[in-house]
């Protein structure tokens, strides 16, 4: 991807990867271009590729036929050739460095801007944690999405009204076939966080998954016994309306990967999100929990919580 000031806008990225990853590219630019100053837009493929998802995204598109400037080396840990090694995709960012790179440190180029490249993937918290807010407002839900969300919730909440919901992601079907299937222990064990916030009171979940089978053989039952039979699965809405349903909890339970980390990130913000810490994918630098995750999220192995 590509950073590029030219004293009126940020680019984000044409896009790399599925919804999640995206989202991840989007909020990542919109914290750079608040830490910088810079401007925003957003390249018009991404665009329409959110918006078919149903996604409105909140900010002025770029104008068809600007491109970003290129320069020599990708940016990270490890830097590179003609890189920056301020904009690491892990630790906290130096943005005085980054403002330095832009200001003719880095990528000096035509038409006036300079430009920094980053990697494909800004999946840590230092570069939008500050801009939440902001975050939510510029990717909201589309009301084809909203509708059914609310509808779906609403229901669930009238079936059992009184108990606090506790929506929760398993991302089941690659996992499993990877290796790495989700821990039934970690939800029921938040479940069970959840319960001891409330003094003991009862709750509900309400689970989407991209894999209907495995949960319901694996984790819808220990779930029921957890709740007395007050757990149900979500089927057939589609990846963006089950993101809308995880981010409507009054507490939040993510599994792995970024669309995960989204539907928490859009939740409202009263929601209580817990995550865990314990199952890392291929064991990625990405994925170290104090740069992955918002500081107010609770992680699986505090025992003070």
């Amino acid at each position: 991807m590509w950073l590029r000031d030219d004293g009126t806008r940020l680019i984000w990225p044409r896009g790399h990867g599925c919804l999640g990853n995206e989202l991840f590219l989007l909020a990542a630019h919109l914290g750079a271009a608040r830490h910088l100053g810079c401007g925003l837009c957003v390249m018009p493929a991404l665009a329409a590729r959110l918006v078919a998802q149903g996604l409105r995204v909140g900010a002025a598109q770029c104008a068809l036929g600007l491109a970003p400037l290129r320069v020599q080396g990708q940016v990270g840990g490890s830097g590179g050739s003609g890189g920056c090694d301020a904009c690491r995709t892990y630790g906290a960012p130096d943005w005085a460095a980054m403002r330095q790179a832009l200001d003719g440190g880095v990528g000096r180029g035509g038409r006036g801007g300079r430009a920094i490249s980053l990697l494909p993937f800004l999946q840590n918290r230092h570069f939008f944690e500050p801009h939440l807010a902001e975050v939510r407002a510029v990717l909201a839900f589309a009301p084809e999405v909203q509708g059914p969300c609310a509808s779906a919730v609403r229901a669930f909440r009238a079936r059992h009204r009184g108990r606090p919901l506790v929506t929760m992601h398993a991302r089941a079907g690659d996992y499993v076939r990877l290796g790495h299937a989700p821990d039934p222990d970690y939800y029921t064990s938040s479940l069970e966080r959840v319960l001891r916030r409330r003094g003991g009171a009862s709750a509900c979940a309400l689970v989407v998954s991209n894999s209907a089978s495995w949960v319901r053989e694996h984790l819808l039952p220990p779930l029921r016994a957890a709740t007395g039979g007050c757990a149900e699965l979500v089927e057939g809405g589609g990846s963006t309306v089950d993101m809308c349903i995880l981010s409507s909890g009054d507490f939040v339970v993510i599994g792995g990967g970024s669309f995960s980390f989204f539907g928490a990130v859009l939740a409202r913000n009263s929601s209580t999100v817990f995550y865990t810490q314990r199952q890392w994918l291929f064991g990625s630098p990405l994925h170290r929990p104090g740069d992955y995750y918002p500081s107010s999220w609770v992680s699986d192995v505090r025992t003070d919580l």
